[in-house]
């Protein structure tokens, strides 16, 4: 799920559609349902600022399984979108892959509403589309 950086109180529902973003921070953690590693990407919105007018731009979320399974949520929703593919490891000259060669690029995501158990909307990245330059 994802969810915006600002105080509960002040939080506004972003509209469905596609928005310019900056992959501003990525974090490692566990899931708490099912207690897999998972990636927290932190995507900054370039335009519009913060929903409540200050300075301070607006975050969103998404949250990504830690796995290079090409089934998997992260390389189908986030690595696929930006590279085209995973480089193998003849090309990258490595066995890894470094995730944080996308932090501070620019992206476009789709955002898309969901409904909680409770009836609580909220806006979550469905995927992210391509890289811009």
């Amino acid at each position: 799920m994802s969810k915006f950086s600002i105080p509960f109180y002040n939080q506004v529902l972003i509209s469905e559609g596609c928005y310019e973003v900056l992959i501003k921070d990525m974090q490692l953690g566990t899931n708490k349902f099912n207690q897999k590693e998972q990636i927290r990407v932190i995507f900054e919105f370039l335009d519009p600022g913060s929903p409540d007018k200050s300075d301070k731009k607006a975050t969103i979320s998404a949250y990504y399984t830690k796995t290079l399974h090409p089934t998997g949520n992260l390389v189908a929703k986030f690595i696929k979108p930006l590279l085209g593919d995973i480089p193998t490891e003849e090309e990258s000259g490595s066995s890894e892959f470094e995730l944080d060669q996308f932090l501070g690029k620019k992206c476009e995501i789709q955002i898309v509403h969901h409904i909680k158990e409770d009836c609580e909307i909220i806006a979550v990245v469905n995927q992210v589309i391509r890289q811009l330059l």
